[in-house]
């Protein structure tokens, strides 16, 4: 990889308002290439496995598959998928303060992006140029207090996700049809919020409310839909997000330090080729999350702390939606992964000006609970780590 950002700053007033410009670049090249195993039989969904499933075969974890004798010794494929990406891009924003009492800024970006997919055989490219805005206004009635707005554009070119080789995973496969080539997914945000400082500015409390909308998001055509084709993409989806977001973070005293927050968001699918989809909450999010940390220096030499976190009910399925993965036209039935608390609790002890030790013990009540949920019309969940005790030590020469 390569990059090169060039910068410049400038200061200037007009009148009582004084100006911090900014106008910069970056341009880059990136080259990555993947490829995959042959012969890895104890990943295969077929053949010689311990026990048999509807899904991936039971393998057991003292023999696994593939180092049965007449197995296939696995070995690195041969049609290797690289990837070429160059970005050329270029941005200008200013920054206006009026007496510290109102400050406004605005600024431009454009993106020139090209990504190129090969292999042995085939290859595709994807070119997008993509502009953005955002602007900000921020208005401190009192040194203590700041009420501000923003809105801001953004857009994520197709090809962007590198790690993934088809553009179901937002990445690009080299055999990928002309005619499956889209523009770039585009995104707008609002913000509006309150931010005041306590005990003499240790903590700063933050409440805000929040509005994205995506469009011409991409989505796979599952069969029967009228007028598309199944198992193709589309970029004809739209969904918005929008919650409030409540938080504190800082000192409370000059021993304890504070850190939580709240989000509750209604993230919704707005628009897709899927009628059923419409309306229905976005898979895969957690609508409701909490979080709080909190450590106490008990002395010089000891401090302690704990942390609480907590997810709202999670619903799955395919495409953006919470379907459950049901087949059009049948009605949604999400699959779910429940909601859950976690607790955890750490100590950090300076045994020496060259040495501290930390303990942290995660998940203290040793909760089940899952922190994934595949999107597929076969899901399957990732189970989190239970009860973990770990001991570290952290020494300076």
């Amino acid at each position: 990889m390569l990059v090169d950002q060039p910068q410049a700053t400038a200061f200037f007033e007009t009148g009582p308002i004084r100006h911090t410009a900014v106008a910069g670049g970056e341009f880059s090249s990136e080259h990555l290439s993947f490829v995959g195993y042959s012969g890895l039989t104890s990943e295969l969904t077929t053949g010689t496995a311990a026990f048999t499933s509807t899904g991936a075969p039971i393998v057991s974890v003292a023999a696994p598959a593939n180092i049965i004798l007449t197995a296939a010794k696995p070995a690195l494929n041969t049609n290797p998928q690289r990837y070429r990406l160059g970005t050329s891009s270029g941005y200008v924003m200013d920054t206006a303060n009026y007496d510290d009492f109102i400050i406004v800024n605005a600024g431009i970006r454009f993106d020139n992006y090209k990504v190129t997919s090969v292999n042995n055989t085939a290859s595709q490219s994807v070119k997008s140029g993509v502009t953005s805005y955002n602007a900000g206004l921020v208005v401190k009635p009192v040194e203590e207090l700041s009420l501000y707005a923003a809105y801001a554009t953004a857009a994520n070119p197709m090809g962007a996700e590198m790690d993934g080789n088809s553009s179901t995973y937002g990445g690009l496969s080299p055999t990928n049809p002309s005619g499956q080539i889209f523009g770039p997914q585009k995104s707008r945000a609002y913000e509006a919020g309150v931010k005041y400082a306590l005990f003499d500015d240790r903590l700063l409390a933050t409440a805000a409310y929040f509005h994205t909308d995506v469009s011409n998001a991409r989505e796979t055509a599952p069969s029967g839909v009228p007028g598309f084709t199944s198992g193709q993409i589309y970029n004809r989806a739209a969904y918005r997000v929008s919650g409030v977001d409540l938080s504190v973070a800082g000192n409370i005293t000059e021993d304890w330090t504070l850190q939580a927050g709240l989000v509750i968001m209604d993230p919704e699918v707005t628009k897709s080729i899927v009628p059923t989809l419409v309306g229905l909450q976005m898979s895969n999010i957690a609508p409701d999350s909490f979080n709080i940390l909190s450590k106490y220096n008990a002395y010089d030499w000891l401090a302690v702390g704990g942390q609480a976190t907590f997810a709202s009910q999670v619903q799955g399925g395919s495409l953006l939606a919470a379907n459950g993965g049901q087949a059009y036209p049948a009605a949604p039935y999400p699959t779910l992964i429940p909601a859950y608390w976690r607790f955890d609790a750490f100590a950090e002890g300076i045994v020496t000006a060259n040495l501290l030790v930390k303990l942290n013990v995660q998940n203290i009540f040793d909760q089940t609970y899952y922190n994934g949920l595949y999107q597929s019309a076969v899901p399957f969940v990732g189970i989190a780590p239970g009860r973990t005790v770990s001991v570290s030590a952290e020494v300076k020469f």
